[in-house]
């Protein structure tokens, strides 16, 4: 299963799990200064092209807002197949219904436990491999490797002389170069934990950059991204806006075909 497939399963799974590594890229964003006459400053011929890609923009969205709706249609049919079992296992927890012999029956108690842990070990598709792009650098302007003098002094003669040579640099651009993985090895902890960064920082430019990058060309994603701001509510209030979540939950159905549906038109 290559990367793509993969990210269909586990879109807003990876980026809650692991947060912070998405902290970098979004400073660098939401620190990108856009003046509000930046559309004034730019030439006529510019504007146009700003305009048209913006009108691109508004066909993506309603796009967008057709597949979470269909999305969520999809969630609604599943959560229907799931609902059943989760009534029966209510019922068995409670004592109201006492499950048969049949279902009492479990394979360990005739087979080795190691082969059947992985019904319990599924989370959804895993990232199994990476694969990076080559940058065409401008000559002298690749900030993946930098330029070091060292200095050698030869035993015998005592003289001494200059070397040059580059050796890897940290940068963000090293994110195109993922590591290598051997389909016979099996990844160690640091080497799965880069790929699933890598895995959450590339979801984000698909999710994020890509489809509004003219918004954040013109400054508009940033205005969006700036009207939300976190404020630490008391320990009571927290409680309260749990509760006013659960029931946000409850009214979901209605609130998501009603808000599609708005984009739709």
């Amino acid at each position: 299963m290559d990367a793509d497939n993969e990210a269909k399963g586990k879109v807003s799974d990876q980026a809650m799990q692991n947060p912070q590594a998405l902290a970098a890229l979004q400073d660098k964003i939401d620190n990108v200064s856009h003046s509000a006459s930046i559309m004034d400053s730019l030439p006529k011929s510019v504007k146009r092209r700003v305009n048209a890609l913006k009108n691109l923009q508004v066909n993506s969205t309603h796009i967008e807002a057709k597949f979470y709706k269909e999305v969520h249609e999809l969630e609604r049919k599943y959560s229907a197949l799931y609902q059943p079992l989760f009534d029966k296992r209510r019922n068995i927890v409670s004592g109201e219904v006492e499950p048969t012999d049949e279902e009492c029956e479990w394979q360990s108690d005739h087979e080795d436990e190691a082969a059947l842990a992985d019904p319990f070990s599924f989370e959804g598709p895993e990232i199994i491999d990476c694969e990076g792009c080559e940058i065409d650098w401008h000559k002298g302007k690749d900030v993946t490797v930098k330029t070091i003098k060292k200095k050698q002094k030869h035993k015998g003669r005592g003289t001494a002389r200059v070397i040059t040579k580059q050796v890897p640099n940290d940068s963000f651009f090293n994110f195109f170069n993922p590591i290598k993985v051997s389909p016979d090895k099996e990844l160690d902890e640091d080497s799965e934990y880069t790929l699933a960064t890598d895995f959450e920082i590339g979801h984000f430019f698909r999710e994020r950059i890509i489809p509004r990058a003219v918004l954040y060309f013109t400054g508009e994603a940033l205005e969006d991204d700036e009207s939300f701001e976190e404020e630490e509510l008391d320990e009571g209030e927290e409680e309260d806006q749990d509760e006013e979540d659960e029931d946000d939950e409850e009214e979901g159905d209605s609130k998501v075909s009603v808000d599609l549906d708005h984009y739709l038109n």
